[in-house]
Protein backbone atom coordinates (compact mmCIF):
# COMPACT_ATOMS: atom_id res chain seq x y z
CA UNK A 1 0.00 0.00 0.00
CA UNK A 2 1.23 3.45 -0.89
CA UNK A 3 0.32 7.06 -0.09
CA UNK A 4 1.28 10.37 -1.61
CA UNK A 5 1.58 13.70 0.14
CA UNK A 6 0.62 17.00 -1.51
CA UNK A 7 1.98 19.91 0.54
CA UNK A 8 1.07 23.55 -0.12
CA UNK A 9 3.33 26.35 1.09
CA UNK A 10 2.34 29.91 1.94
CA UNK A 11 5.30 31.35 0.01
CA UNK A 12 5.77 30.07 -3.52
CA UNK A 13 9.55 30.56 -3.16
CA UNK A 14 9.84 27.96 -0.40
CA UNK A 15 11.46 24.60 -1.10
CA UNK A 16 9.58 21.49 0.02
CA UNK A 17 11.13 18.08 0.69
CA UNK A 18 9.05 15.02 1.51
CA UNK A 19 11.20 12.30 3.06
CA UNK A 20 14.21 14.14 1.63
CA UNK A 21 12.90 14.35 -1.93
CA UNK A 22 12.26 17.86 -3.29
CA UNK A 23 8.83 18.54 -4.81
CA UNK A 24 6.98 21.62 -6.00
CA UNK A 25 4.36 23.16 -3.75
CA UNK A 26 0.94 21.78 -4.64
CA UNK A 27 2.42 18.72 -6.36
CA UNK A 28 2.01 15.17 -5.14
CA UNK A 29 5.06 13.41 -3.79
CA UNK A 30 6.26 10.17 -5.28
CA UNK A 31 4.40 7.16 -3.93
CA UNK A 32 5.52 6.37 -0.39
CA UNK A 33 5.36 2.68 0.43
CA UNK A 34 3.79 1.88 3.78
CA UNK A 35 4.91 -1.01 5.93
CA UNK A 36 2.50 -2.57 8.41
CA UNK A 37 2.52 -0.42 11.55
CA UNK A 38 3.61 3.19 12.00
CA UNK A 39 5.25 4.97 9.06
CA UNK A 40 6.75 8.42 9.63
CA UNK A 41 6.65 10.87 6.75
CA UNK A 42 8.71 14.02 7.25
CA UNK A 43 8.13 17.20 5.28
CA UNK A 44 10.67 20.01 5.57
CA UNK A 45 9.87 23.45 4.18
CA UNK A 46 12.86 25.76 3.66
CA UNK A 47 12.28 29.49 3.22
CA UNK A 48 13.87 31.48 0.41
CA UNK A 49 16.65 32.59 2.81
CA UNK A 50 17.82 28.91 2.96
CA UNK A 51 18.06 29.23 6.76
CA UNK A 52 14.52 29.19 8.11
CA UNK A 53 12.88 25.76 8.07
CA UNK A 54 9.69 24.19 9.26
CA UNK A 55 9.47 20.47 9.87
CA UNK A 56 6.14 18.65 9.70
CA UNK A 57 5.80 15.02 10.66
CA UNK A 58 2.91 12.76 9.81
CA UNK A 59 2.63 9.24 11.18
CA UNK A 60 0.53 6.91 9.05
CA UNK A 61 -0.49 3.65 10.69
CA UNK A 62 -1.07 0.86 8.21
CA UNK A 63 -3.10 -1.94 9.70
CA UNK A 64 -2.20 -5.53 8.78
CA UNK A 65 -4.34 -7.27 6.21
CA UNK A 66 -7.46 -9.07 7.45
CA UNK A 67 -7.93 -10.98 4.20
CA UNK A 68 -7.91 -14.73 4.84
CA UNK A 69 -8.98 -16.16 1.51
CA UNK A 70 -7.71 -18.47 -1.15
CA UNK A 71 -7.62 -17.31 -4.75
CA UNK A 72 -7.53 -20.92 -5.95
CA UNK A 73 -7.60 -24.47 -4.64
CA UNK A 74 -6.93 -27.62 -6.64
CA UNK A 75 -6.45 -31.32 -6.06
CA UNK A 76 -3.88 -33.72 -7.52
CA UNK A 77 -6.72 -36.17 -8.20
CA UNK A 78 -10.47 -35.74 -8.32
CA UNK A 79 -12.54 -32.64 -9.04
CA UNK A 80 -13.80 -30.17 -6.46
CA UNK A 81 -17.54 -29.95 -6.16
CA UNK A 82 -18.76 -27.29 -6.36
CA UNK A 83 -16.07 -25.66 -8.51
CA UNK A 84 -13.78 -23.41 -6.48
CA UNK A 85 -15.22 -20.01 -5.56
CA UNK A 86 -13.58 -17.61 -3.08
CA UNK A 87 -16.60 -17.43 -0.73
CA UNK A 88 -17.31 -21.18 -0.76
CA UNK A 89 -15.61 -23.06 2.08
CA UNK A 90 -17.09 -26.58 1.87
CA UNK A 91 -16.27 -28.97 -0.95
CA UNK A 92 -16.42 -32.64 -1.85
CA UNK A 93 -14.43 -34.77 -4.27
CA UNK A 94 -14.37 -38.44 -5.21
CA UNK A 95 -11.39 -40.52 -6.20
CA UNK A 96 -11.09 -44.13 -7.36
CA UNK A 97 -9.75 -46.81 -5.06
CA UNK A 98 -6.31 -46.82 -6.68
CA UNK A 99 -5.73 -43.23 -5.45
CA UNK A 100 -4.26 -43.81 -1.98
CA UNK A 101 -3.05 -40.25 -1.40
CA UNK A 102 -3.87 -36.76 -2.58
CA UNK A 103 -2.16 -33.37 -2.60
CA UNK A 104 -3.81 -29.96 -2.39
CA UNK A 105 -2.49 -26.85 -4.09
CA UNK A 106 -3.87 -23.74 -2.40
CA UNK A 107 -3.03 -20.17 -3.42
CA UNK A 108 -3.74 -17.17 -1.21
CA UNK A 109 -5.63 -14.07 -2.32
CA UNK A 110 -3.10 -11.97 -0.35
CA UNK A 111 0.59 -12.90 -0.30
CA UNK A 112 0.95 -12.15 3.44
CA UNK A 113 -1.54 -14.86 4.45
CA UNK A 114 -0.41 -18.20 5.88
CA UNK A 115 -1.88 -21.53 4.73
CA UNK A 116 -2.04 -24.75 6.72
CA UNK A 117 -3.33 -27.98 5.20
CA UNK A 118 -4.26 -30.44 7.95
CA UNK A 119 -2.09 -28.35 10.29
CA UNK A 120 1.02 -28.32 8.07
CA UNK A 121 2.11 -25.00 6.56
CA UNK A 122 2.08 -24.84 2.76
CA UNK A 123 3.46 -21.99 0.68
CA UNK A 124 0.95 -20.32 -1.60
CA UNK A 125 0.86 -21.99 -5.01
CA UNK A 126 2.77 -25.08 -3.82
CA UNK A 127 1.41 -28.56 -3.27
CA UNK A 128 0.83 -29.91 0.20
CA UNK A 129 2.48 -33.08 1.40
CA UNK A 130 0.70 -36.25 0.27
CA UNK A 131 -2.38 -36.87 2.41
CA UNK A 132 -3.13 -40.55 2.83
CA UNK A 133 -6.73 -41.55 2.07
CA UNK A 134 -8.68 -44.31 3.76
CA UNK A 135 -11.56 -45.97 1.92
CA UNK A 136 -14.64 -43.78 2.45
CA UNK A 137 -14.81 -40.17 3.58
CA UNK A 138 -11.62 -38.26 4.41
CA UNK A 139 -11.88 -34.69 5.70
CA UNK A 140 -9.08 -32.31 4.74
CA UNK A 141 -9.00 -28.84 6.29
CA UNK A 142 -7.17 -25.86 4.89
CA UNK A 143 -6.90 -22.89 7.24
CA UNK A 144 -5.87 -19.50 5.91
CA UNK A 145 -4.64 -16.98 8.51
CA UNK A 146 -4.51 -13.31 7.58
CA UNK A 147 -1.52 -11.06 8.24
CA UNK A 148 -3.22 -9.78 11.43
CA UNK A 149 -2.78 -13.33 12.88
CA UNK A 150 -6.40 -13.21 14.07
CA UNK A 151 -8.63 -13.48 11.02
CA UNK A 152 -8.95 -17.01 9.66
CA UNK A 153 -11.02 -18.86 7.09
CA UNK A 154 -11.30 -22.64 7.02
CA UNK A 155 -11.90 -24.56 3.81
CA UNK A 156 -13.06 -28.16 4.19
CA UNK A 157 -12.87 -30.85 1.53
CA UNK A 158 -14.42 -34.26 2.08
CA UNK A 159 -12.64 -36.63 -0.28
CA UNK A 160 -14.39 -39.94 -0.78
CA UNK A 161 -12.13 -42.80 -1.79
CA UNK A 162 -14.02 -45.62 -3.51
CA UNK A 163 -13.83 -49.15 -2.11
CA UNK A 164 -11.91 -51.81 -3.99
CA UNK A 165 -13.76 -53.55 -6.75
CA UNK A 166 -11.35 -56.49 -6.86
CA UNK A 167 -13.15 -59.75 -6.10
CA UNK A 168 -10.60 -62.35 -7.10
CA UNK A 169 -8.58 -64.89 -5.13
Amino acid sequence: TFVTLTPFTVAATSVVRVNGVPISTGSASAAIQLAVGNNTITTIVTAQDNITTGTYTIVVNRAPSTTASLSSLSLSSGILSPAYAIQTTAYTASVPHDVAAIKLTPSTAVITSVIRVNGIQVNSGNSSEAIQLAVGNNTITTVVTAQDNTTTRTYTIVVTRAPSSVATL
